[in-house]
C-alpha cells in the first residue's frame, strides 16, 4: 500500500500521519484511563479504610482520569474525522488516475466488462479502507499494548516479562496462524464471489430473454442457493477469529488474576496491581482486532499491487504530450496509405488499405460482422493505433497529434448510442454546450423524432432515466444521430445508422444527411451491412470493402 501511496504522490501525507498519531493516542488513552482509574479507586479505598482518606490527594489522580477520558473521546473522534478526510483525499487522487490509466490502456469504444469493473471497484474499496482497517487499528493496538505493559512492569517486573510473551502470543502468533489457516479458504471464497458476481450480472442482463424461455425461475433459485451457501462459508471463515476473542479474554483474565495474587500480602502494591489488571484486560480486548488487521493487510496489499499494475499499464495508443502534439487545423484530406489496424493485439490484421476522404464525399465501409468496420472507424478517429502504414489529417500525421485534436473535427453516431442521466436537452449539450433549442429541434426533425419527443411530458425537459424516455432501440439510434449532428464537426462518422429502420425512413434520413454533407466543408463516413437505395449525388461516393478481412475468409485463406 505504501508503494501505491508513493506512486500517487503521497496525497494528504500529513493528515494520514496525524490520523495515525490520534489513533495511537486514542488507544493509549483508553488503556491508561482504565489503569489510572483502577489504581485511583483502589488507592482511595485503601486510604479510607486506613483512616488516611482526608490526607489522600484526590486532586491529581482525579484530574488525570478526567483528562484521559476527554483525551480518549476527542482523539477518537478527531482520528475518525482526519482519517476519513485523508482517505477521501486519497480517493480523489486514485480514482481519476485509474480512469485516466484505463482510458490510455483501452482501445476504441470498447467498454470495460462488468466483471472486470466490479473487481476494480472492490480493489479500490479495499485499498481506500486499508488505512481504516489496517494502519489505524494497528497504531491503536500497539499504543494500548505499550501502556498496559508499562502498568504491568510497574506492578511486577517478573509478570511484565510473562505479559510480554502473552501479548506476542495473542497479538501476533495466534492471529497470524488463524489468518494463514483461513487464507486459502478466503482466496477460494473470493474466486467464488467473482463467479457469483458474474453469474448475477449475466442473469440481470439477460433476464427478459430467460423469462421468455422459462429458464429465469430455475436459474434464480440456483443462484439463490449458491448465495446462501456462500454466506455459510463466510460465517465459517469468521469462526477462527471469533475464537481468538475468547482466547484473548482468557489470557487477560489469567494475567490479571496472577497480578493480584502477587500482591495479596502487599497492601501498598494492591492499587498498582488493580490498575495493571484493568489495563491488561483492556489491552487484550484491543488485541481482538489484530486478527482482522493481519487478515486485511495482505488483501489490501494485493489490491494495491493490482491497482499499481493498472496505473502502470502501457498505452494502447501512443499519444504525444500537449507540448509536443501538432495542431489539426483541418481533417481534410484524410489520407490512409497502406494502413493496417487490429481490434486487439492478438486479433487478425485489417488492411493494408489506401484511400482518401475529401469534403463533399461519402465513404462506405462495407462487409459482414467481424470484418473490422468499427475498428477502422475508430482508427480514423485516432482511437485505435495504426500498426503499419500512414494516416494523415491534412498534412498532420496521426501519430503526432492527440485524439482530442482530431475529435474536434469529427463526431460519431455509434451503433448503440449511450446516454447519461439527465434530460433530452442535456444529451444534446454533451455534443455542444452552447446549443439552443432551435438547433436541437432541427436535429430531431432531420431524424423524424421531433413529434415523438414533443409527445413526452416536458418535451426536451423529459428525463432520460433508466427507461431511456420510453424510446425504442431504433428511436434511440436516431436520437444518437441527431446528437452527433449537433456537434460542430466536419466529418460525421456513422456506424450502422440505418439498422432496424424501415426502408422509406432510412432513405429520407439518408437524403437529409446527403444535404448536410453537401453544405460547406463536410464529409460522411458510414459503416453498414446493407446499402440504402439512395442517390447520394451530389456527393462523391467511394466504397471500401472489408470482406477480405473477415475472420472466416482469413481462416479459409490460411487453410488453402
Amino acid at each position: 500500500m505504501i508503494s501505491l501511496f508513493d506512486l500517487l504522490g503521497a496525497p494528504a501525507r500529513k493528515r494520514f500521519l496525524l490520523a495515525l498519531l490520534l489513533s495511537a493516542l486514542a488507544g493509549a488513552s483508553g488503556v491508561a484511563l482504565l489503569g489510572l482509574s483502577g489504581w485511583f479507586l483502589t488507592a482511595a479505598a485503601l486510604a479510607g479504610a486506613s483512616g488516611a482518606g482526608l490526607i489522600f490527594n484526590h486532586l491529581y489522580p482525579s484530574a488525570g482520569v478526567r483528562g484521559l477520558a476527554f483525551g480518549r473521546v476527542i482523539s477518537r473522534y478527531a482520528e475518525q474525522l482526519v482519517g476519513h478526510d485523508a482517505t477521501l483525499r486519497l480517493s480523489a487522487r486514485l480514482r481519476p488516475e485509474l480512469f485516466a490509466a484505463g482510458g490510455r490502456a483501452s482501445r476504441g469504444f470498447t467498454p470495460m466488462p462488468g466483471g472486470e469493473l466490479a473487481a476494480l471497484i472492490d480493489d479500490v474499496d479495499t485499498v481506500e479502507g486499508g488505512f481504516l482497517r489496517v494502519l489505524s487499528p494497528l497504531a491503536a493496538v500497539l499504543a494500548s499494548v505499550l501502556v498496559a505493559l508499562g502498568f504491568t512492569v510497574a506492578a511486577s517486573p517478573l509478570l511484565g516479562a510473562l505479559t510480554l510473551a502473552a501479548l506476542l502470543l495473542a497479538g501476533w502468533f495466534l492471529p497470524v496462524r488463524a489468518a494463514r489457516q483461513t487464507r486459502t479458504a478466503a482466496d477460494r471464497l473470493a474466486a467464488g464471489t467473482e463467479d457469483l458476481r458474474a453469474r448475477l450480472a449475466n442473469l440481470v442482463e439477460n433476464a427478459v430473454e430467460l423469462d421468455v424461455n422459462g429458464a429465469l425461475p430455475r436459474l434464480s433459485d440456483e443462484l439463490a442457493d449458491r448465495l446462501a451457501a456462500h454466506d455459510r462459508d463466510l460465517d465459517a471463515l469468521e469462526r477462527p477469529f471469533r475464537r481468538l476473542g475468547a482466547v484473548n479474554a482468557a489470557l487477560g483474565g489469567i494475567l490479571a488474576f496472577l497480578l493480584f495474587g502477587t500482591h495479596t500480602n502487599d497492601p501498598a502494591g494492591i492499587a498498582m496491581a488493580a490498575g495493571g489488571a484493568l489495563a491488561l484486560l483492556a489491552a487484550f480486548d484491543a488485541l481482538g482486532t489484530m486478527a482482522k488487521v493481519l487478515d486485511a493487510a495482505p488483501r489490501a496489499a494485493a489490491s494495491a499491487e493490482r491497482l499499481k499494475s493498472r496505473l502502470a499499464a502501457p498505452e494502447a495508443l501512443p499519444i504525444p504530450s500537449r507540448a509536443e502534439a501538432q495542431e489539426v487545423p483541418t481533417p481534410f484530406p484524410l489520407t490512409a496509405e497502406n494502413v493496417v489496424v487490429r481490434a486487439a493485439p492478438s486479433a487478425p490484421a485489417i488492411g493494408p488499405l489506401s484511400f482518401e476522404i475529401r469534403p463533399g464525399s461519402v465513404t462506405f465501409l462495407t462487409g459482414p460482422s467481424g470484418s473490422g468496420k468499427t475498428t477502422l472507424l475508430e482508427a480514423l478517429m485516432r482511437l485505435q493505433p495504426v500498426e503499419a502504414g500512414t494516416l494523415r489529417y491534412g498534412s498532420v500525421e496521426a501519430s503526432t497529434c492527440r485524439p482530442a485534436g482530431v475529435l474536434a473535427h469529427m463526431a460519431i453516431s455509434p451503433q448503440f448510442a449511450a446516454f447519461l442521466p439527465g434530460t433530452i436537452r442535456e444529451q444534446f449539450r454533451l455534443a455542444d454546450p452552447d446549443i439552443d433549442d432551435a438547433r436541437i429541434r432541427e436535429g430531431l426533425e432531420l431524424v423524424e423524432l421531433e413529434e415523438v419527443i414533443a409527445r413526452r411530458e416536458g418535451g426536451l425537459d423529459h428525463p432520460m432515466g433508466d427507461e431511456l424516455a420510453g424510446l425504442s432501440g431504433g428511436e434511440l439510434r436516431r436520437l444518437g444521430l441527431a446528437r452527433a449532428l449537433a456537434a460542430p464537426s466536419s466529418i460525421l462518422v456513422l456506424d450502422e445508422p440505418f439498422a432496424g429502420l424501415e426502408p422509406p425512413l432510412a432513405r429520407r434520413i439518408a437524403e437529409r444527411l446527403t444535404a448536410w454533407a453537401a453544405t460547406g466543408e463536410r464529409a460522411l463516413i458510414i459503416a453498414l451491412h446493407d446499402e440504402v437505395a439512395v442517390n447520394w449525388s451530389p456527393l462523391n461516393v467511394q466504397k471500401i470493402d472489408l470482406s477480405p478481412f473477415h475472420h472466416d475468409n482469413l481462416a479459409e485463406a490460411s487453410a488453402g
